[in-house]
């Protein structure tokens, strides 16, 4: 069923214990784990993947979200190797901001400026519909674009570096749109083992 796909799982924890100026010490930890599978193929590229983070300070919680996502980028070759039609989907929970519980789903084109073996930079827009819920005075529905870039650099067998930076503008109030962005860098630890 998974072939073709590559799974990724991460797990991550940090502790500390800083002190303060009235001599005590301010104690802070984090968990932060993740499950993606990706598909990159000669007709299609496909993400499905879940991530959770939770983070306390001095016992009380500074973080706790999780994401749910797919997206799913279809060539259409035919008209230009580059070009693709996309489609996404997201669900948030975060119990710190202000929308507690959001849906979205866009849809739109694409084009990788470069693709190659170790780097890629794709350019997407589009459009779609974002859904806030689970708190009265913040829900709300809007219809949104979607205009950024995303990519990734192999930098040798063990080492990937990946980005995104995407701008949602609300289309009845284009200044009460978001951004979004994401960077991040892997490296495996044991290649054999899939550790990373």
């Amino acid at each position: 069923v998974l072939s073709g796909w590559t799974k990724t799982f991460d797990l991550g924890f940090n502790g500390a214990a800083t002190p303060t100026a009235d001599g005590g010490t301010s104690d802070s930890a984090s968990l932060n784990t993740g499950l993606t599978f990706t598909n990159d193929n000669d007709e299609y590229r496909a993400a499905v993947g879940a991530r959770y983070w939770l983070a306390t300070v001095d016992g009380n919680k500074s973080q706790n979200a999780f994401r749910a996502y797919g997206t799913y980028d279809k060539y259409l070759k035919d008209v230009d190797p580059k070009l693709f039609v996309f489609g996404r989907a997201q669900y948030d929970f975060d119990e710190i901001q202000a929308f507690y519980q959001r849906v979205s789903g866009f849809g739109g084109v694409g084009y990788d400026f470069i693709k190659r073996d170790n780097y890629t930079m794709s350019g997407r827009v589009g459009l779609g519909a974002t859904q806030d819920f689970g708190r009265a005075e913040t829900d709300d529905f809007r219809v949104e674009a979607l205009a950024g870039i995303d990519g990734k650099w192999v930098i040798d067998p063990r080492q990937t570096f990946n980005y995104s930076f995407y701008f949602f503008p609300s289309l009845s109030d284009f200044s009460d749109g978001r951004v979004v962005s994401n960077v991040w860098y892997e490296a495996d630890i044991d290649q054999a083992k899939g550790l990373a």
